[in-house]
């Protein structure tokens, strides 16, 4: 049984879910394979596409796919590729690993149904922002060992470890000890959270071996640094390919949060910070160009 406060929280986080399904979105509304999904496909006779599968911050709780949907819009005008904004269920309604399960079932989709897409089924990439980068990452881990396979793995400012080992906000400490504890039942449920898939930046680099490649992109200014760093050290340990790009006076979020579809306040949200989310944007483009 939750406690009265997680039960308001989650009450709150139903109805905010309710209004954001409302807001119009710029690409189509699908359910594939039972996964919420919005969809872009770009104009004209493209053949042989790439697939571009993007997951939203929100610290697994918040946020919704509609709020990054101009994102999905220009990375699939400009590659060109079928961008699909992957509106992920949330831990307070599915504990870990169902977002993940999510994505592997996307993936298959577009596996199975390349010829109906008319899309390259060796040209799957998945990108998430935050948690959204903490699923995609450990959707790769889960692909790789069950032999599905993927292009690439793009992970921006990602939340990549969930023991404490780095910077944890779930770490249980202080006033909300009993909260916390709560939170990480409601989370991980009977997982050991030291499963590589939970948290890749302390796993061991056997475990690693055969991963995509992965491009892992992070902000100068935020406490996550440590994750994406431990995380690149590791992956050239485990010798994946990997690259590494760094905003240094970019704050967390800022991709995310500097569009016109994103209408909340936040302090990355401002001149000085879209011009990187503005240089992020064609940096991912241009990996999507080259595969």
């Amino acid at each position: 049984m939750l406690s009265e406060k997680l039960q308001a929280a989650s009450a709150s986080l139903k109805k905010q879910r309710e209004a954001y399904a409302l807001i119009p979105s710029i690409g189509e509304r699908r359910v594939l394979d039972g996964v919420d999904c919005i969809v872009h496909i770009p104009e004209g006779s493209n053949k042989n596409l790439p697939v571009f599968i993007e997951l939203h911050g929100g610290a697994w709780v918040g946020g919704d796919a509609v709020f990054v949907d101009s994102l999905c819009q220009k990375i699939s005008r400009e590659t060109p590729c079928v961008a699909v904004n992957l509106n992920y269920k949330k831990l307070d309604v599915h504990p870990f690993p169902y977002p993940m399960e999510e994505v592997l079932r996307v993936i298959k989709h577009f596996s199975d149904n390349s010829n109906e897409y008319e899309t390259n089924a060796q040209k799957i990439v998945i990108c998430g922002q935050s948690a959204g980068a903490h699923i995609v990452a450990g959707a790769a881990i889960l692909a790789k060992e069950r032999d599905i396979k993927i292009a690439r793995q793009i992970l921006v400012y990602p939340f990549l470890d969930c023991t404490g080992t780095l910077p944890n906000p779930l770490a249980q400490s202080g006033e909300n000890k009993e909260e916390m504890a709560e939170i990480h039942e409601l989370f991980f449920g009977l997982l050991d959270m030291k499963e590589s898939f939970l948290s890749p930046a302390v796993a061991k680099a056997e475990s690693l071996k055969k991963l995509a490649p992965t491009d892992i992109i992070l902000c100068g200014k935020d406490a996550l640094k440590p994750h994406a760093v431990a995380y690149y050290e590791k992956l050239r340990e485990a010798n994946i390919e990997v690259s590494f790009k760094e905003y240094k006076d970019a704050i967390h979020g800022f991709l995310e949060v500097n569009r016109s579809d994103f209408t909340m306040p936040n302090e990355a949200k401002c001149e000085d910070q879209a011009v990187f989310a503005r240089d992020c944007e064609n940096y991912i483009i241009d990996i999507m160009r080259k595969l």
